[in-house]
């Protein structure tokens, strides 16, 4: 956690994430080594790299603190997909688009092992609730979006499942 506490004080920043209208203080030794697309923008000799700075006004704040935590700890918070499903959909949905940006963060920014996290953390999500994974599959039939591991846990639960999803 000594990583996530220099993050959060920004102890030793040398640094600067621009998002959402804020400069989120981190560290290039911990963005660069888990990222070859932010490696290359902390590197290439550009304006931005001279003065320690990464303009990604193009990312959800929200789901970029997601990535940082990740960064800094090989896990992020997760309320929904981690704990019993919640009474309304309207939440388990906000919660499973949230995944599926951070998700798609980690397409972006080359980040395996957190692609890995996320499958993770929905299939604990899954183990046990057949209401869950019915709720879910709505947020993550569509193929043209690049969640293939979420969706591969999503067809194995199935197929593990075939005879209560039936009744």
């Amino acid at each position: 956690m000594k990583g996530l506490r220099a993050f959060c004080s920004g102890e030793y920043a040398d640094l600067q994430l621009l998002c959402g209208g804020r400069a989120l203080k981190a560290h290039r030794v911990v963005i660069g080594t888990q990222s070859k697309p932010l490696a290359d923008r902390i590197e290439s000799g550009s304006k931005e790299a001279k003065i320690c700075t990464i303009n990604l006004e193009d990312d959800k704040l929200p789901i970029l603190k997601l990535l940082i935590e990740y960064f800094y700890t090989g896990n992020y918070r997760n309320p929904v997909l981690s704990g019993p499903l919640p009474a309304n959909n309207g939440s388990l949905s906000e919660e499973i688009k949230i995944h599926e940006e951070l998700y798609d963060m980690a397409n972006k920014y080359e980040v395996p092992g957190l692609r890995h996290c996320i499958t993770e953390k929905y299939k604990k999500y899954l183990d046990g609730s057949l209401q869950g994974f019915i709720a879910s599959l709505e947020e993550i039939r569509d193929p043209r979006h690049p969640m293939h591991g979420i969706r591969a846990v999503a067809i194995g639960f199935a197929m593990q499942n075939y005879l209560r999803l039936r009744t």
